[in-house]
């Protein structure tokens, strides 16, 4: 389920100053914004860095890129602009390859540490080391709506290990609504009345989020709602790049194209590509070779004409963008005043003028104001509203579920409901029972903030065999458009729970014991119950065995296992995201 945010501790009142700090890791470029509560409607994106000649770069943003020097690893600018260098890495966390030979997370987890230790140079620097000790800092990372849960949990795991592990958990907010945060803050679009919609398109690096919304209060601040599921694919402008070097190599052929050789062509393509319309100046590359009518090379120098380029390197991901558009528009039963092209990618003039002329004239094409720094912006809003909570402006009150998301329960078999085929005689209950799904939410359900839902089980484990050790799955379905009744192959393990039942109190298990009738052997017989918390980006799934004396709680698990910190259980659970 991908959502918007999720369970931000307010601290309490001893500490009324508080940093929010917010996280962009992005796959071509990342940013660093922080806001003060003392100070709420101002947010400080970092645009200082260091660069290879020791000095700072300016930029709202820094590219996402290591180069391993073998003595030390450079980053961001401090990479020279020939050196062969490591990008594009955060695509392979959801794929779950390694990127230049080494581990996709590691280089994750190995970036986000320079970014949080450049972090605290520039808040000591701005607020004095003695200030940032002792205020509280929440931290806010952005992930893409699209991903599944395993690559936000790679994501998250890789920023909390990187320094980013405040006192309460780490938060996660989804790109898009932190774009549509901002926007609507800072852009006209805070005149919209009630039941007005707004398409969110959100073009970076690598994906390219749709999300939909429609305003449903407007005072005493703009709450919306999605108006249909998200939509989204892997078409950002670091797919131009991919279509612009598989050009080159057909064109010359791989044996021309060295590391070093692909490496300047890039940089040139990278500058050429954010202005790049069909009417301008054609793109032109030094070669190493002399004049060749064939390959269009005239003195060491190759030009690409602006039909090729528009194409063979523009067209596919430009057509791939206006379908996603057109398909989440086709979905809106209200109809939408505007669509925002956020996202480094949604600065493209020619992409919003292709948008335009592809949707109704009615529907306005937008291109905020900081669009590019938009997500950071406005998830450091997010974090300033939860924490202090009479400052938020803007608010999502409910989402559209993209997946169904259950667990497998065995029950008893019945006729009219269940496949006969995958029925057994249980001996111990002596009737025939089935395997079948229970389903906490359903693919393209509406679901409040933060709202629960629960399954009632019971866990049983035979006393004599000695098997304490209990597991739970919980199973999501996106390829289903009505949840099947047992689980298929558009059924998948979303994280596997385990609980060892030895850490209930001895006095409380035991009470739990039960003969069975039909073979006399012990077992306890456990009730409890799997509570789905759905609230931003991520989902909870708390764990819970009843018992005389109330409930246990002995796993909690979204993005993160966030067991309660008074739990005798937290040292005893495991959870395996798939």
């Amino acid at each position: 389920m991908e959502n918007t945010f999720q369970n931000l501790s307010l601290g309490g009142n001893s500490h009324p100053r508080k940093l929010i700090v917010a996280i962009d890791f992005g796959t071509t470029y990342s940013g660093l914004a922080w806001a003060e509560t003392t100070h709420p409607d101002y947010q400080n994106v970092i645009h200082h860095w260091p660069n290879s000649l020791q000095e700072w770069t300016t930029s709202p943003k820094v590219p996402t890129e290591l180069r391993d020097t073998y003595t030390r690893w450079q980053w961001g600018f401090q990479i020279p602009n020939t050196a062969k260098k490591i990008k594009y890495f955060k695509l392979n966390l959801e794929i779950g390859v390694t990127t230049d030979g080494f581990s996709t997370e590691n280089l994750t987890e190995r970036y986000m540490k320079h970014m949080h230790a450049h972090l605290m140079y520039m808040l000591n620097s701005r607020l004095t080391s003695s200030v940032v000790k002792s205020t509280p800092i929440d931290y806010i990372l952005t992930v893409p709506a699209i991903w599944s849960e395993a690559a936000k949990h790679k994501t998250l795991t890789a920023a909390e290990n990187a320094g980013f592990r405040p006192i309460n958990p780490t938060n996660v907010v989804t790109e898009p609504v932190g774009q549509l945060s901002y926007s609507i803050r800072r852009n006209s679009l805070s005149k919209l009345g009630i039941g007005n919609s707004v398409t969110v398109c959100d073009a970076r690096g690598g994906t390219v989020d749709l999300i939909s919304y429609t305003v449903v209060q407007v005072h005493p601040r703009l709450d919306s709602m999605e108006a249909t599921a998200g939509t989204g694919a892997m078409c950002g402008s670091s797919m131009l790049n991919k279509n612009f070097q598989s050009h080159l190599k057909s064109h010359f052929g791989n044996d021309y194209w060295t590391d070093e050789r692909l490496t300047e062509a890039n940089e040139d393509f990278e500058l050429f590509k954010k202005t790049f319309k069909p009417s301008g100046e054609p793109l032109t590359l030094r070669v190493e070779m002399d004049t060749n009518v064939e390959l269009g090379v005239r003195r060491n120098r190759y030009t690409m004409s602006q039909e090729e380029m528009q194409s063979r390197i523009f067209e596919p991901i430009i057509q791939d963008i206006i379908n996603l558009v057109k398909e989440q528009l086709s979905s809106i039963s209200t109809g939408v005043s505007a669509i925002l092209m956020v996202g480094g990618f949604g600065q493209s003039e020619y992409l919003k003028n292709r948008v335009q002329a592809a949707v109704s004239s009615s529907i306005y094409v937008l291109q905020p104001a900081d669009g590019w720094t938009a997500v950071v912006r406005g998830a450091a809003m997010m974090g300033i509203s939860r924490a202090s909570g009479g400052l938020g402006t803007v608010g999502v009150v409910s989402r559209i579920a993209r997946k169904h998301y259950g667990v497998e329960l065995m029950t008893l078999f019945e006729h009219s409901r269940h496949d006969s085929r995958i029925a057994w005689w249980e001996k111990d209950w002596q009737r025939y029972v089935v395997n079948a799904m229970t389903w906490f939410i359903n693919k393209g359900n509406s679901i409040q903030e933060n709202q629960t839902c629960k399954i009632d089980f019971h866990v049983y484990a035979d006393i004599q065999e000695g098997v304490k050790v209990q597991k739970c799955t919980i199973f999501a379905n996106d390829g289903d458009s009505t949840a099947p009744i047992h689980r298929n192959s558009n059924t998948t393990v979303l994280v596997n729970l385990s609980f060892d039942l030895d850490y209930l109190p001895h006095s409380e298990l035991i009470k739990c014991e039960i003969k069975r009738h039909a073979n006399g052997r012990l077992y306890y017989d456990v009730q409890g119950f799997v509570e789905a918390r759905y609230g931003s980006a991520i989902t909870t799934y708390t764990l819970n065995l009843n018992s005389e004396q109330g409930s246990n709680s002995l796993i909690d698990a979204g993005l993160r296992v966030m067991c309660r910190k008074n739990s005798r259980y937290h040292n005893r659970r495991t959870v395996d995201y798939k």
